[in-house]
């Protein structure tokens, strides 16, 4: 419109420059224009300049003038805003709405939760009160002969560690309880501490364990050959050999591990080959050996037979495997008060 208003001038203007940069110079500088606007005038035909383009342009002008209006009335209600995009979805609808050609259905592929889990070595660590945890093994650095170790573990008063594992987070592990039960659980299901100080998360909170009933044992199934044995050992002197078989499909709500007499406690498992020779002990200083061989193999829901006869008052409290071939092993005793010692196995034969 600048262009149209004066007309003489900017033609004047163009035919006394040298150059198109001149002249656009000239056109910006005289009549306050935009290089872009001033390039337009340029590459204006001279048709253009006939009365009815002139009306043209104007009418162009008016138009441009009412959208740049009602943009800024769009952009200052948000109700219109709304307005638009429900019209503007409705004519997509409108064009694009023909029926679904593909098939929506539920996803039927396995998706196995391990998949998503780092496959890492952890250290499990459990106390004799109850109290569970995982941490990485990166946390435990290697030391040399000397050092002053680390703390692994923050304790309960009375409380202390019973049993520490090596695994990887994939591996399954079995508990097996006071009460005679069996449960299973993978690694990484173990909850995680957050620093080795941390107690750890009480069992109770990880196996529907039953009131007084704890955790005997540890095994990791990854680290057993499949032809070993489970040998167990309770407070009254009965003994079972299982093979390990038998406990390979736990269900996560656990099994009967042993049938107990009313009163009685799993106190022991241990991981037998078939030719080991099994160690009894007891509340009052009584030891038996004797072969594993001498307990037949059992089914898991059996009950077992007795390893030792007990005198009254007298309960066992522990129980160790050894092995035959070993002409040197011995045998470290120490008692509720401290007192220790120490014998060639060959003294229990």
């Amino acid at each position: 419109m600048i262009a149209l208003d004066h007309i003489d001038e900017v033609i004047a203007t163009i035919r006394s420059s040298q150059t198109d940069e001149i002249a656009r110079n000239a056109l910006m500088q005289k009549f306050g224009l935009s290089e872009k606007q001033a390039v337009a005038i340029l590459d204006m035909r001279l048709r253009r300049l006939t009365g009815l383009e002139r009306e043209k342009i104007e009418e162009e002008y008016k138009e441009l003038l009412a959208l740049i209006e009602d943009l800024k009335a769009i952009l200052a209600s948000e109700a219109r805003q709304r307005q638009i995009i429900k019209d503007e979805l409705e004519d997509m609808k409108k064009k694009y709405g023909d029926p679904r050609r593909s098939e929506i259905t539920i996803d039927t592929s396995d998706l196995d939760v391990e998949d998503l889990i780092a496959d890492e070595e952890m250290v499990i660590t459990l106390t004799k009160q109850g109290y569970i945890k995982r941490m990485n093994a990166n946390v435990y650095r290697n030391q040399h002969k000397g050092g002053a170790g680390v703390i692994g573990m923050k304790t309960k008063e009375d409380d202390y560690v019973t049993q520490i594992m090596h695994v990887r987070t994939h591996n399954t592990l079995l508990f097996f309880t006071s009460t005679g039960r069996t449960y299973r659980l993978k690694a990484y299901e173990v909850p995680e501490a957050g620093s080795r100080n941390s107690r750890g998360t009480a069992m109770v909170n990880v196996l529907p364990l039953a009131v007084g009933e704890s955790v005997t044992t540890m095994i990791d199934l990854e680290r057993v050959q499949e032809d070993v044995n489970l040998f167990m050992v309770t407070e009254f002197g009965v003994v079972k050999r299982t093979a390990i078989e038998e406990y390979r499909n736990i269900r996560r709500s656990g099994l009967n591990a042993i049938n107990l007499d009313e009163g009685d406690h799993l106190i022991s498992v241990n991981v037998t080959n078939g030719s080991q020779d099994i160690l009894l002990g007891t509340k009052l200083g009584i030891a038996i050996r004797f072969s594993e061989n001498d307990v037949r193999l059992m089914k898991r829901a059996a009950h077992g037979v007795r390893g030792i006869k007990l005198n009254a008052g007298d309960v066992v409290v522990g129980a160790g495997v050894l092995n035959t071939d070993e002409s040197e092993a011995q045998v470290f005793t120490i008692s509720e008060e401290g007192f220790g010692k120490r014998n060639d196995a060959e003294a229990y034969t």
